[in-house]
């Protein structure tokens, strides 16, 4: 077994497949062929935390050495930077982060680190099909998230970790179709927009408000929380975000 390791090769060891095993990952370039490779139980940690990648079945997949290079899986590593993955079989391409001329909505890249509980849902068309979907304005949406203006308590929120890796978030925010209720006019409620713990900025919630288009400025932000503040004293309804693009 070879003692010294030269680098770490982020290798096509993705979920489609293993790299030179299955044809699931073949280009229309691709040859076949044999290769010795050495496991050593090599581990990888992304900030502390011990990358334990596996593939559809569950089954573990681990790092090996080939040519003094770790090889190790491609999606996993992804995630673990926040970005997302994606594998274009008939140019044999494979893309981490960002893909010129596709639109990935956060919801399918960068689901919520936490959330209130029960009041608030995401969307993914990517995930789940179109089996849910929610309405902005008459609109139907299978992507975005939604959060309830909350009631007698503390504000509702989410936050999600970006890592440093986007620039702007944009979307259309509106009230959720459905779900208007009786409001306390004493409360205003607002989505307030926090980068780092500080307001970046702020919109005025109702229930009659008109779609709006958003854009937001992230860069150089770490971590990302979206508020709804307090409706009154009965449960408010929902808003959503539809369409979500973190660039």
């Amino acid at each position: 077994m070879k003692q010294h390791i030269q680098g770490i090769v982020i290798g096509a060891v993705t979920t489609l497949g293993l790299l030179g095993g299955v044809t699931a990952i073949a280009s229309p370039t691709a040859i076949s062929r044999s290769i010795d490779v050495f496991f050593g139980n090599y581990k990888v940690y992304v900030d502390g935390t011990l990358l334990e990648a596996t593939d559809t079945q569950g089954n573990r997949l681990e790092p090996f050495a080939y040519n003094g290079y770790m090889y190790v899986p491609a999606e996993e590593i992804a995630l673990a930077f926040g970005k997302g993955v994606n594998w274009v079989q008939n140019t044999g391409t494979l893309y981490l982060g960002e893909q010129p001329g596709l639109v990935q909505y956060m919801t399918d890249i960068l689901p919520a680190y936490q959330a209130s509980e029960s009041s608030y849902k995401e969307y993914s068309a990517a995930k789940n099909g179109l089996e849910e979907s929610f309405e902005l304005g008459g609109v139907k949406y299978f992507d975005g998230l939604v959060i309830q203006a909350p009631y007698a308590k503390a504000d509702n929120w989410a936050v999600y970790n970006l890592n440093n890796q986007y620039s702007s978030l944009s979307g259309i925010l509106c009230h959720v179709d459905g779900t208007t209720v009786e409001m306390d006019q004493r409360y205003k409620p607002k989505l307030q927009v926090f980068c780092d713990g500080n307001l970046k900025v702020e919109y005025d919630l109702s229930s009659d408000m008109p779609p709006t288009d958003i854009s937001i400025d992230v860069i150089g932000v770490t971590q990302l929380k979206l508020v709804v503040t307090q409706a009154g004293l009965l449960p408010g309804p929902f808003y959503g975000i539809g369409n979500p693009v973190l660039k």
